[in-house]
């Protein structure tokens, strides 16, 4: 059974949502709670006299952002990091916002500076995502290899391991046929599964994902 491009396209984004989905969300929450603590240790010394402004003279906006940057050979992070992270603040609330590097009359989202009380907790989390970004994409390139190589739901049940077979379709049964079929060869495979999908999958069992 030959399975279509789109369809191959269509496998190759369930398995990667299934295998890395529910991580990537705990990371994105784990980056919102940085930014709301971040906001916090900034706004607290600041509180007692923003308390005592009329609220026109206060800058409120609804979101936040803190810059989280790490330099090569950082004791505690390998490669280079740079990302802003993000969090909503509730109606009413103050928010504090730096000019903007491209207009100084701009008042705008400009990322504040990670809070040095945080550091050591975002090296552990960069950690985890530069880790996770290597895995998926080493299991992204070997998924893609094998859609650019077979086509049939027989060529992909040699190549790929047992744990995958449940995304391929399952072939309708075959009718009778007079004429006899030539014997289809399924070549050994030549790509290399990834050493860490069982992992992968292993994690997600047991963390009910």
């Amino acid at each position: 059974m030959r399975i279509a491009l789109a369809k191959k396209k269509e496998i190759l984004r369930e398995i990667m949502s299934d295998l890395y989905g529910a991580t990537r969300k705990r990371l994105s929450a784990s980056k919102r709670q940085i930014a709301e603590r971040n906001r916090t240790y900034y706004m607290e010394p600041l509180l007692p006299a923003i308390r005592l402004l009329p609220y026109s003279l206060v800058q409120h906006d609804n979101t936040y952002e803190v810059q989280v940057i790490f330099n090569q050979g950082d004791p505690v992070v390998e490669n280079r990091f740079e990302e802003s992270w993000s969090c909503k603040v509730p109606d009413g609330e103050p928010s504090p916002n730096l000019p903007s590097t491209w207009d100084t009359d701009y008042w705008g989202h400009e990322s504040m500076k990670l809070d040095p009380r945080l550091y050591e907790e975002v090296a552990e989390l960069i950690k985890e995502i530069q880790s996770l970004k290597a895995e998926e994409e080493s299991m992204k390139n070997f998924l893609q290899q094998t859609i650019n190589t077979y086509n049939t739901v027989k060529q992909f049940r040699a190549a790929w391991p047992e744990s995958l077979h449940k995304y391929l379709p399952v072939p309708s049964p075959k009718k009778p046929r007079v004429k006899k079929e030539k014997l289809c060869v399924v070549a050994e495979p030549t790509i290399t599964v990834p050493d860490a999908l069982n992992v992968r999958m292993a994690t997600n069992l047991l963390q009910g994902q």
